[in-house]
Order: C-alpha cells, then sequence, then structure tokens
C-alpha cells in the first residue's frame, strides 16, 4: 500500500469512528428539545471538540416535557449543560449554540 492510500484508509477509519458519536449525540439533543436543524448543526461542532467521556455525560441531561421544550431556550438549555459541572463541555456547547441557534424553527 502507498502512503497515501494508509492515509486515506486512516482517514475513513477516523470519520467512521466520529460518525455514530455524533449521531448519538444529535439524536440526545434533539431528544431534550432541540428543533432538527439546530440539533444537526451543533452535533456536527460539539461531536469534533468533545471527548467521548464528555458526550457520554451530555447523555445524562434530563428529558424535558414537550410544553417546556416548545418554548427551549439557548439561555435554558445552557443552564442544564452548566449543571454537569464540566467548564469544557459548557464553552463547547455555548459556542456551537450561539453558532448554530438561528437555525431552529419559529
Amino acid at each position: 500500500m502507498t502512503t497515501r492510500a494508509v492515509a486515506l484508509v486512516l482517514a475513513a477509519v477516523a470519520l467512521a469512528a466520529c460518525t455514530p458519536a455524533r449521531v448519538r449525540l444529535e439524536r440526545g439533543l434533539l431528544r431534550v428539545g432541540i428543533d432538527p436543524p439546530v440539533a444537526q448543526c451543533m452535533a456536527g461542532q460539539m461531536s469534533e471538540h468533545l471527548s467521548i467521556g464528555q458526550l457520554r455525560r451530555l447523555g445524562r441531561l434530563r428529558r424535558l416535557d414537550d410544553d417546556i421544550a416548545r418554548g427551549l431556550t439557548l439561555d435554558r438549555f445552557l443552564d442544564d449543560v452548566r449543571a454537569l459541572g464540566d467548564p469544557d463541555i459548557v464553552t463547547v456547547t455555548a459556542a456551537a449554540g450561539f453558532i448554530c441557534w438561528p437555525l431552529r424553527a419559529s
């Protein structure tokens, strides 16, 4: 195998390893009440910057009931994320939220 072929195989393996985490993160964001386009955008941003352990901690966020989820604000969501006690998760989530929140359905 050439060096380029090895690099392509390694890149494909790395991408395949990231995809399930991104998909799980997107599903989790949907579960807590984030609109689909925002969840997809945020999952892409966050999965690149958080460890698997941090992503698992995010998975522990409580599910919001439908009435609360319809009125979910970025501040409210970040309050829930802050409760996890990990400043890196808060920083990455806040940055992704500020980038992606405008995509939400009105």
